[in-house]
């Protein structure tokens, strides 16, 4: 459906030269063109519908949606960290609580002078140093056990390569905590 109807004109009843004729039907057919376009883009509500319409602009949008899909890549992996830095602080409180534990149960041994309740007391301690060795082989970043290697671990934050974040993790272990040799007997 064009905005110009041209089944009126025919060329034999032209008053005009054929040359110029040709020149006015170019203009109309040229116009139509233009309103079609015009038409589609308020229809659309789009300042390109195709490649043809602005090549630049086409190469530009194409390029933003890559990179729109590559921060999303980016978006998973820094909350897939996030997780994974919540679990080693989850697993560092842990650590802290079973310290204050055996804190107090060192406490009770030492003022304990019954053989018997000492070895109990030694018992939940060696229990808690148990734990803790778990918790640190347990506890893992981008698959390592970082509480018990000290490993510093880097982390892409953007989608250029040099957005990167080094994240360094302080070995826990009964030798760095100075557990091994504790013992309430």
């Amino acid at each position: 459906s064009s905005v110009f109807n041209l089944e009126g004109i025919h060329m034999s009843t032209a008053a005009v030269a054929p040359q110029t004729t040709l020149v006015a039907l170019e203009g109309l057919r040229a116009a139509n063109l233009d309103s079609a376009k015009a038409s589609e883009r308020l229809a659309t509500g789009l300042r390109v519908n195709r490649a043809a319409d602005d090549p630049a602009g086409i190469g530009k949008a194409s390029t933003l949606k890559a990179e729109i899909g590559s921060f999303e890549v980016i978006k998973k992996s820094l909350n897939k960290n996030l997780s994974e830095l919540s679990n080693v602080s989850d697993g560092l409180t842990s650590i802290t609580d079973y310290l204050v534990e055996m804190r107090t149960i060192a406490l009770s041994a030492a003022s304990e002078s019954d053989s018997t309740v000492r070895a109990t007391y030694d018992d939940a301690l060696q229990e808690l140093k148990t734990g803790i060795s778990e918790i640190v082989a347990n506890v893992k970043f981008n698959g390592v056990a970082v509480l018990g290697t000290g490993a510093s671990q880097t982390i892409q934050t953007g989608i250029g390569a040099s957005d990167t974040k080094s994240i360094a993790i302080a070995s826990v272990s009964a030798t760095t905590l100075s557990i091994n040799g504790v013992s309430a007997t």
